[in-house]
């Protein structure tokens, strides 16, 4: 069970420690393409309801979200503004992000 402070309907973005470690090693190479460049980063963005569906469907194990109160001004803003990297844009940069479930394909196969 996902039991976390969000609303089930509002997708929220994610970003594999991989693709973050492609970028920074692209910045370190290319250093003056990257220069005074502010770049969110994500390679997904789906609900939490889809996170818990997408993992029972490849790990078998049984899980929905249990959506508690929203208290924390973390998940408050989460909420109201979130991420909002432009992930078609970060894919023509780097066609090899991963969607989340690439991501937890790759680890439980791995496992």
């Amino acid at each position: 069970m996902l039991q976390l402070p969000v609303r089930p309907e509002r997708p929220m973005q994610f970003i594999a420690s991989d693709d973050i470690g492609h970028f920074t090693g692209e910045a370190f190479d290319d250093p003056e393409k990257y220069i005074g460049r502010q770049i969110a980063l994500a390679g997904d963005e789906i609900t939490f309801t889809e996170v818990a569906a997408l993992y029972e469907r490849l790990t078998g194990t049984p899980t929905r979200l249990d959506p508690q109160p929203i208290e924390d001004r973390m998940f408050e803003w989460f909420a109201e503004e979130g991420y909002r990297a432009d992930i078609p844009a970060l894919r023509e940069e780097h066609p090899g992000l991963l969607t989340l479930e690439r991501f937890l394909s790759q680890r439980l196969a791995t496992s």
